[in-house]
């Protein structure tokens, strides 16, 4: 019974982890998405000025 109790606390313990796992995990994918969401704008941008230096020269 005591074997029984321990592997039980174990799969609790793990239960609670993975909803802080979890809450780690969305907060990494909204960082992420704001990252790629700068990226973005900042290729945009580059892309702009280079088109105005193609016109420029040609």
């Amino acid at each position: 019974m005591v074997a029984d109790e321990s592997k039980k606390l174990k799969v609790s313990d793990k239960s609670d982890n993975s909803k802080e796992i979890d809450g780690e995990l969305d907060l990494s994918i909204k960082k992420l998405e704001e990252i790629q969401d700068k990226l973005k704008k900042i290729n945009e941008e580059a892309t702009d000025k280079v088109l105005e230096i193609k016109q420029e020269y040609n």
